[in-house]
């Protein structure tokens, strides 16, 4: 009832209100990658805990930008190294690649991404 409140309210303090009252973290991926407005989908991924609620949003939310806060916001190497290597949204895998250290994973990157940004990303971040 509250995701539906959230998404859907006509009054925009509520619909925020809903987003904070939300606890559930497969609720809050249905808001951040559902919600109308882009303020109720930004909090509802910065209310988001569970890493691997976090990379389904980064995955799979139609909205650019929620993915890609969400993809920053992951802090579990074994989501980053995941969305590095194969999300489909290139500023996904940017932005994950910004979060890595270990320097095989960096090269595989280069070797086998299609697009240049991405590669130069992982360049970039060796040459730190």
């Amino acid at each position: 009832m509250l995701a539906d409140i959230a998404k859907k309210s006509n009054n925009e303090y509520i619909r925020n209100l809903a987003v904070w009252m939300i606890l559930n973290q497969s609720t809050l991926a249905d808001v951040a990658m559902k919600a109308e407005e882009m303020y109720v989908r930004k909090t509802a991924v910065n209310r988001l805990t569970d890493a691997a609620t976090i990379c389904k949003v980064a995955r799979q939310a139609q909205d650019l930008y929620v993915r890609k806060l969400a993809a920053e916001k992951i802090q579990d190497p074994k989501f980053v190294k995941e969305l590095a290597l194969e999300a489909s949204d290139m500023y996904v895998r940017q932005a994950a690649i910004e979060k890595i250290s270990d320097k095989d994973v960096l090269y595989e990157i280069i070797r086998n991404d299609q697009i240049d940004f991405v590669r130069n990303a992982a360049v970039e971040r060796l040459n730190l």
